[in-house]
């Protein structure tokens, strides 16, 4: 009998407190502590976890152990407004104890409430966040690009006004050339019509007009001759044209080895526009 009292006190004593249970609360584990030794316990832990086999409990799962409290029974020939007024004759208590319980649960209530309002005020700045990094990020991308296209604009300009130049050069010479071309191919004509005509006089006037010194010579200046230098170099012009443009871009662009992530850095760390 005596075991049986023993082994009965130590089930309704709490294993913190070492006490008889009050407000006792049953964890998911089957463990019971009493509601403020709990409490208490989990406010120096930073998980709700049992005290005795660390086994974590989720809030919705934690009840109150009825079993482990009297029963309020109504003694005979009390008046019905003790019973009425949530006072049990044997456990006065019971209205505070509830009360206790409820407290206890609304301070859990607000603390979960002020981890969630701290964490969407959080998601909230970086919501905020992450809008100034992608506003940041677009005019990068933009004046980069824009210094690209300035530079890929003065290289076209440039490039068309070195071939224009050529293309002038060329077409003087051509011209030139084909001038002289046209006067000798004129002054071969005449020379031709003139020996022609002579060829077809009789013989008498044939001898008459023609002599030795009277005889047209052949202009002896020499024609000029075509050849590849008279054309556009566009080997010289479109040979590896897009990689010499790109070769010197290099000079206007950078290379960092190390790129930051401004995620990540500290918080005082100022990163540059490249990252760098």
């Amino acid at each position: 009998m005596a075991e049986q009292l023993v082994a009965m006190e130590d089930s309704l004593t709490c294993p913190i407190c070492l006490q008889t249970f009050k407000e006792p609360l049953t964890l998911d584990c089957h463990h019971n502590f009493c509601s403020d030794c709990l409490q208490g316990f989990w406010d120096q832990r930073p998980i709700m976890d049992c005290p005795t086999c660390r086994s974590i409990s989720p809030e919705e799962e934690i009840v109150v152990n009825f079993a482990l409290k009297q029963p309020c029974i109504p003694a005979g020939g009390k008046p019905e407004s003790n019973v009425r007024s949530g006072a049990c004759p044997s456990h006065p208590q019971t209205e505070t104890e509830l009360k206790q319980q409820l407290k206890s649960q609304l301070q859990s209530l607000k603390r979960s409430r002020e981890q969630a309002q701290t964490l969407e005020q959080a998601y909230r700045e970086y919501q905020q966040h992450a809008h100034a990094q992608a506003q940041l990020c677009e005019n990068t991308i933009t004046a980069q690009f824009q210094r690209l296209h300035c530079f890929l604009k003065d290289e076209e300009e440039l490039r068309l006004f070195e071939l224009r130049l050529e293309q002038n050069s060329k077409a003087q010479r051509l011209d030139r050339e084909l001038a002289t071309v046209t006067h000798r191919l004129a002054s071969l004509q005449k020379h031709i019509q003139q020996l022609e005509k002579q060829l077809q006089k009789n013989t008498e006037d044939f001898l008459v007009c023609h002599s030795p010194a009277q005889s047209h010579t052949e202009p002896t200046q020499p024609l000029p001759s075509l050849g590849p230098n008279l054309l556009i170099d566009q080997a010289k012009v479109l040979g590896n044209l897009g990689f010499r443009v790109w070769r010197k871009m290099r000079s206007v662009v950078e290379f960092s080895p190390v790129v930051l992530d401004p995620n990540t850095a500290h918080s005082k760390l100022q990163v540059s526009e490249d990252m760098s």
